[in-house]
């Protein structure tokens, strides 16, 4: 591994083309005084069967974050799919 990109989250994932675009975003100030704002840094390009793969392994390690007291898991009122958040 030769490179690594540091990324406050996701901004964006998107269908087009037939592949998955997953916009890396990191938050940066607009302003002086201005609120912070999360902006594009990297894209990551992958098939839709990458994409399901990645996201399982994803779903994985969440578990373990949660079972290891890193996470913990939520019950949310909004519309998301969140099931943790970090624990403080």
């Amino acid at each position: 591994m030769n490179q690594e990109v540091f990324t406050d989250g996701i901004g964006n994932i998107q269908l087009a083309g037939g592949m998955v675009r997953i916009d890396f975003a990191s938050l940066k100030a607009t302003g002086e005084g201005q609120a912070v704002a999360p902006t594009q840094v990297q894209r990551m390009v992958m098939s839709p069967e990458g994409f399901l793969q990645s996201f399982g392994l994803m779903n994985q390690f969440a578990a373990k974050l949660i079972e290891a007291g890193v996470l913990k898991k939520t019950e949310r009122t909004d519309k998301t799919n969140a099931v943790a958040e970090v624990k403080s």
